[in-house]
């Protein structure tokens, strides 16, 4: 019975684990290298390859691969990986960092869809670990401010653990939803734990000083409240219509130089 228990509670945790394994390795900047973000990159490029692995056995091991399955948008992005790498590696003869990157993001989403689709988990548990590294670094964030910890930067004092702090902001700005909504679906304590951990990271961001964090925290919060409380449904608007005015924003915005 005890083994039962492990070995389902392994198959749960296991996607987060290695997923937070890939998200706490590209925080992580040092002096070990020439530029302080290497160490980020290898980090990820290292812990993405462990997920891979793990993904690869995972769909040989699974018998039945009917239950695998990769939206549209991840297909579309796959194409567009290999079309990249295939034209740097054979055509141009130009294969720089920036196409390894985009080859390694290819491999993570690809091993995502296939851990996610195959094993049993729960959302709560990814967005729980988002959360305590938000919180992590909106302390090392306020740690700086206050001159307890030296930046990476020389000429910005507070950059959170990495040298850049737009790359921080904007990891905060993704887990400032996730609380959102962690705060918007519990009750009790936990709603209250939630708040305060926005307080934090609304703090953090305005130290760091990223205007395009300050827009992608607006913009996902406003889509957050609109679908979960049906906003649209008040004004007799489809969901559709919201994606076509956001795509014709877009490229409205794109249409200035």
């Amino acid at each position: 019975m005890i083994s039962l228990i492990s070995i389902s509670a392994l198959r749960r945790y296991t996607p987060v684990f290695l997923v937070s394994i890939v998200l706490a390795g590209s925080l992580v900047n040092t002096r070990l290298f020439i530029h302080p973000s290497l160490s980020a990159y290898f980090m990820y490029a290292f812990s993405v390859l462990l997920l891979t692995i793990t993904a690869g056995i995972t769909l040989i091991r699974k018998r039945k691969k009917n239950d695998l399955y990769i939206a549209l948008p991840h297909f579309l992005f796959f194409l567009i990986v290999a079309y990249s790498f295939i034209n740097a590696q054979f055509f141009t003869g130009f294969f720089s960092l920036n196409h390894t990157y985009l080859l390694v993001c290819g491999l993570l989403l690809f091993s995502i869809s296939i851990i996610f689709s195959f094993q049993s988990y729960r959302l709560c548990d990814l967005f729980f670990t988002v959360s305590v590294l938000a919180v992590f670094e909106c302390v090392w964030c306020l740690l700086q401010y206050a001159g307890a910890i030296n930046s990476l930067n020389e000429y910005i004092k507070v950059t959170g653990t990495w040298s850049n702090p737009n790359v921080t902001a904007l990891f905060l700005a993704m887990a400032w939803p996730v609380v959102f909504w962690l705060m918007l679906s519990n009750k009790g304590i936990h709603k209250w734990v939630a708040a305060a951990i926005l307080i934090v990271l609304t703090t953090a961001l305005i130290l760091l000083k990223c205007r395009t964090a300050y827009l992608g925290v607006g913009t996902s919060s406003c889509l957050l409240l609109i679908f979960r409380y049906k906003l649209l449904d008040h004004f007799g608007m489809e969901k559709t219509c919201l994606v076509r005015y956001c795509v014709h924003s877009f490229c409205w915005v794109c249409s200035f130089r």
